[in-house]
């Protein structure tokens, strides 16, 4: 088996032992199930992960069915209304772990979008994950692993203690933070270009990279 370095994860670990749910915004950068890994190697570790997928409740279903153990449940972001909102801060507050990804664009079309900087070009990325935070009000990590020769190593770095957005202009400054997510992640893809996986037209984006009413352009990046 590969050997999966976790050296990085001290303050997941002592938040979890602590009682104190953590959200992680991670990415398609090389290998995704170390959150999973993770969970595996501490019993006391609850993850659920949101993710852009239609089958999420069958997929939930068929790996419960197949290990009554598994860690790891999954929700399906297109559905975090109010009540799945609720859902997930009660699990913060029991000290539980959400992840979600920072570098995919909502399904939903009018869902907003801030549009800055990532790699010397414009792209559009979510700004979901810190309206997210802001209701959460719990510590957020970036969390990637990728592979290093023979063995994963699991990088994981502290991105706010809290996430607080202004009543007056959320959208704007969850704009901020998607624009400081964006020059993080550009960093890990210039260090490891063969280990990010992008499936569609980053630049071009899902949607004409114009400002809605929704949108922020070229956000400045949060004190």
């Amino acid at each position: 088996s590969i050997e999966m370095d976790f050296s990085d994860c001290g303050a997941l670990i002592d938040n979890v032992k602590a009682g104190r749910g953590v959200l992680l915004v991670t990415a398609h950068l090389g290998n995704t199930e170390a959150a999973r890994a993770l969970a595996r190697r501490l019993p006391e570790l609850r993850v659920t992960a949101l993710v852009h997928t239609h089958n999420s409740v069958f997929v939930n279903a068929m790996l419960r069915k197949a290990n009554a153990d598994y860690p790891e449940r999954l929700v399906q972001v297109r559905d975090v209304g109010p009540d799945t909102a609720l859902m997930l801060r009660e699990r913060i507050d029991a000290g539980e772990v959400v992840v979600i990804a920072g570098d995919r664009t909502p399904v939903d079309e009018h869902s907003p979008t801030a549009t800055v900087d990532f790699l010397g070009r414009p792209a559009p990325f979510a700004i979901g994950p810190y309206v997210l935070a802001h209701a959460l009000e719990c510590p957020v990590y970036l969390f990637f692993c990728v592979r290093d020769g023979a063995r994963y190593k699991v990088y994981m770095e502290p991105f706010a203690d809290r996430i607080h957005l202004p009543r007056g202009d959320r959208y704007g400054a969850a704009g901020g933070w998607a624009a400081r997510f964006a020059e993080r992640l550009g960093d890990y893809a210039r260090r490891f270009p063969l280990q990010w996986y992008n499936f569609y037209d980053l630049w071009g984006g899902t949607r004409p990279m114009h400002a809605s009413k929704h949108e922020t352009q070229h956000a400045e990046r949060p004190a």
